[in-house]
């Protein structure tokens, strides 16, 4: 698979994974998103409350999944994994910050 295209699918993944992760309201991920939020506000533990509402934390660790996932499990290997991770983070975080508001 060429590079560029790649870099495309894995950007979108990031940015939708991220979403369903951080704003959706499905209640297979809404549900525990509220919960770790009202558990962990005003405690040592708030940055993890963080992650599960931003968009730029969150797609940190998806797109590094996603990177892995793809690098490890299927037979496109991706060039610079740590280069890859690294744009598709930026570029689904950016995507995720662009989308407007309801």
């Amino acid at each position: 698979m060429h590079p560029g295209l790649l870099l495309l699918l894995l950007s979108l993944a990031t940015f939708r994974l991220t979403r369903l992760a951080v704003k959706d309201s499905l209640p297979l991920v809404a549900g525990p998103r509220q919960w770790v939020e009202r558990r962990t506000l005003g405690t040592r533990l708030e940055s993890l409350g963080d992650l599960v509402t931003c968009h730029w934390c969150a797609s940190a660790y998806v797109s590094a999944v996603l990177v892995a996932g793809v690098d490890w499990l299927s037979d496109t290997s991706v060039p610079l994994p740590p280069v890859f991770w690294l744009a598709t983070w930026a570029v689904g975080a950016m995507l995720a910050h662009l989308e407007p508001e309801k």
